[in-house]
C-alpha cells in the first residue's frame, strides 16, 4: 500500500500557519501520564465509562485474534466487526474500509486504521477501540488516516482510545486530510501521544467535525491538534464541548483543564 506523505499538498506557508495555529492546546503538549493532575477547580471527575487505556484491558479479554494479512484487512461494505484483535504489523494498515462498523476490538501495529470514501452504506461507526500504533522507518503510522480525494464519508467515533508516538514515522493519532470531504464526530475518546492527537484539514473539500467529552494526554510533539482550512474548501467545528487535557494517573483517566476551541484559518 502506498505510504502518503504527512505534508503532501501543502504548501510552506500553510504548513507554518498551521504549526502557528496548533491549538490553543499546545500549552499543554508536555502532559505525560506519569505527570500530577493541575488543581482540582479545574478537573471534573473520570468519565464513568473510560476509553480503553491498555491493548490488555479486561473488555478485551475474549477476542478473537486476527490473522496476519500482508496489506491488512479489508471491510466489505456494510460489515459489523466485533471483539476482535490485530497485534502484528503489515505493509499497509491493519484496517480498511468505507462502510464499515468496528466495536469492542484493539490494533496494535505500525499502521492503524485507513479511511477510504463511503458508498453510502452507514460510513464508518467506531465504539469501544484501541487503536496503538508505532511505525517503522517509512511508515505512516497515524491510528486512523483518511484517504480518498474527492470522496465523502460520515465518521462516528466513541468510546476509543488513539495512541500514537512522537516520531517522524507518523503524524497524529487521527489524520483527516488528502481531499476527503464529509463529516466527523467523537464522543469519549482519547488521544494519547503523537506529534498530533488530532489533525484535520480539507484539502479543498467540505469537512465538519464535532469533539464531546474529548481528551488529551501528552507529550505531543508539536501540539495535541491541528485543525485549519490548509488547502482551500471549508473546516467547521460544528460542536466543541468539554474538550481537555488529561493525566492517567494510577491507571484512570483523569480530566484537567479546558482546551479552547481553535480558530479555523
Amino acid at each position: 500500500m502506498k505510504k502518503l506523505s504527512r505534508w503532501r499538498g501543502f504548501g510552506w506557508a500553510q504548513i507554518a500557519a498551521g504549526l502557528c495555529y496548533a491549538g490553543s492546546a499546545l500549552a499543554d503538549q508536555t502532559l505525560s501520564s506519569s505527570q500530577a493532575p493541575g488543581p482540582a477547580s479545574s478537573r471534573l471527575p473520570s468519565p464513568a465509562s473510560a476509553p480503553p487505556l491498555s491493548f490488555d484491558d479486561p473488555r478485551f479479554a475474549g477476542n478473537t485474534s486476527e490473522p496476519y494479512t500482508r496489506y491488512g484487512k479489508f471491510f466489505s461494505n456494510g460489515e459489523v466487526v466485533e471483539h476482535r484483535s490485530w497485534d502484528h504489523n503489515n505493509d499497509g494498515s491493519s484496517v480498511v474500509c468505507g462502510d464499515c462498523t468496528l466495536k469492542n476490538s484493539r490494533i496494535r501495529s505500525n499502521e492503524g486504521f485507513r479511511c477510504i470514501g463511503s458508498d453510502g452504506i452507514g460510513g464508518i461507526n467506531i465504539d469501544g477501540v484501541y487503536i496503538e500504533t508505532k511505525g517503522l522507518p517509512g511508515d505512516h503510522a497515524d491510528g486512523l488516516q483518511c484517504y480518498d480525494p474527492g470522496k465523502t464519508n460520515a465518521i462516528t467515533v466513541r468510546n476509543t482510545t488513539f495512541k500514537t508516538y512522537n516520531n517522524t514515522n507518523a503524524t497524529a493519532g487521527f489524520f483527516y486530510a488528502d481531499g476527503l470531504g464529509g463529516s466527523v464526530s467523537f464522543e469519549n475518546v482519547l488521544f494519547w501521544g503523537g506529534p498530533y492527537g488530532l489533525r484535520m484539514h480539507p484539502d479543498g473539500m467540505n469537512v465538519t467535525v464535532s469533539l464531546k467529552d474529548v481528551y488529551f494526554v501528552g507529550p505531543f510533539l508539536y501540539g495535541a491538534f491541528l485543525i485549519n482550512n490548509a488547502g482551500g474548501g471549508t473546516m467547521t467545528i460544528t460542536k466543541w464541548e468539554n474538550v481537555r487535557s488529561a493525566t492517567i494517573v494510577n491507571g484512570q483517566l483523569v480530566p484537567g483543564s479546558l482546551l479552547p476551541q481553535p480558530r479555523i484559518r
